[in-house]
């Protein structure tokens, strides 16, 4: 919790300014899934996040996206977080979102269940923390794609199966489960984010 917190305030210092400039900001809610395109064009390109905030203040002016990312695997640390200031506040999602090679933002979705913005957010919390602890790496062949642990020690997850595997331990399934085995695997960004269990709340 500590190490989070830090790291949000982090956030705040830095990143509300910028996010004032840039108004209106993203009232995100703890549990909205958020996805871009790839570089390149094609039905598995892509890439998935998860927003997570602390307070009711905070959820529309600063929070973080949490992603899976290849290139920390050597120490266990592909679960990255990125303030909205730099990434997740709409004017930068709209022109580079995730910031690299201006890549297409695709919005954010939220299962209709979920109840408020803070509903989730211990539960989210912990599930994150628990991650960070036991260490997480990127799955490139997607095999494993919804986490599975590895003989290091750590949990495989490509971006799309971690943000899957998140709400599905919270209780909330955010694609039909035939996408994710048998000949609907591997699920896909873009299934997730056009999910019919999905309500969009930002385009």
């Amino acid at each position: 919790m500590q190490r989070v917190r830090f790291l949000m305030n982090i956030v705040f210092v830095f990143g509300a300014t910028s996010l004032l400039a840039n108004q209106p900001s993203w009232n995100g809610w703890n549990g909205d899934l958020v996805h871009r395109g790839g570089s390149f064009t094609s039905l598995f390109a892509g890439h998935a996040g998860i927003f997570h905030c602390f307070d009711e203040h905070g959820c529309g002016i600063i929070g973080s996206i949490l992603h899976i990312m290849p290139g920390f695997d050597e120490d266990g640390k592909a679960l990255r977080q990125h303030n909205m200031s730099g990434v997740f506040d709409i004017k930068p999602l709209r022109e580079n979102a995730f910031n690299p090679d201006n890549r297409p933002f695709y919005g954010s979705v939220r299962h209709p269940n979920i109840k408020s913005k803070l509903s989730l957010m211990s539960r989210l919390h912990d599930q994150i923390s628990f991650y960070y602890k036991n260490g997480t790496t990127y799955d490139f062949d997607h095999r494993n794609q919804l986490g599975k642990r590895t003989a290091n020690g750590y949990f495989e997850f490509d971006c799309v199966g971690f943000t899957e595997k998140v709400m599905e331990y919270l209780g909330y399934n955010p694609t039909p489960d035939d996408q994710q085995e048998g000949f609907g695997w591997p699920l896909s960004v873009y299934e997730q984010r056009d999910s019919r269990y999905l309500n969009r709340v930002m385009n």
